[in-house]
């Protein structure tokens, strides 16, 4: 920015100097959203490399989980867009749409169960692959996009941060997830 505006060489001076902390503003936005993507998303990476997952290359069944995942939301979302009432319309608690929800939610341990039925490993590996494509997908669909927009904005939140230890509490939650539905699973 060098226009020489009306005055002393100060205010050019001055308007260099905005010029530059705009610039240093942009490079803390992305260091903060390189840091916040890293410490949400770098787990899955560490994990399916230093576990055999890599060693036989099981993409494949990280993708039968990631899928299993969406398609069980997507299917969970059109349920309770089609048959759910608003609970905002009255304040009483309603049994029935309580029940309702409960039913619902019980689809993601059918989603789960369908995919460890169909992924053709056996043992730990297949809870494994499946747990963690699992919680990739519930991280991308869910952390992305908040991350990506709001990481970029010139000011600091925690909250970004906090998403990503979420989501590293997210895969324990998911792999042992798994694992209850594969057990429930071998006892029938």
């Amino acid at each position: 920015y060098q226009r020489r505006v009306r005055g002393s060489s100060r205010e050019l001076h001055t308007k260099t100097i905005h010029i530059t902390l705009k610039k240093d503003q942009r490079a803390m936005t992305y260091t903060h959203f390189i840091n916040s993507f890293a410490l949400t998303f770098a787990p899955f990476y560490i994990i399916f490399k230093c576990t055999k997952l890599a060693e036989i290359h099981a993409n494949r069944i990280l993708l039968f989980g990631f899928l299993g995942y969406v398609f069980t939301q997507l299917f969970k979302m059109l349920l309770l867009a089609t048959f759910a009432t608003s609970s905002f319309e009255s304040l009483q608690f309603e049994w029935i749409q309580e029940l309702f929800n409960v039913v619902v939610s019980f689809l993601d341990i059918l989603g789960v169960n369908y995919v460890l039925a169909k992924t053709p490993l056996d043992g730990d590996l297949k809870i494994l692959g499946v747990g963690l494509g699992w919680a990739l997908a519930e991280s991308i669909l869910t952390k992305f996009g908040p991350l990506w927009v709001g990481t970029r904005s010139p000011e600091f939140d925690w909250k970004f941060l906090i998403a990503g230890v979420e989501s590293n509490l997210h895969i324990v939650l998911f792999i042992s997830f798994t694992s209850l539905v594969w057990l429930w699973g071998r006892r029938r």
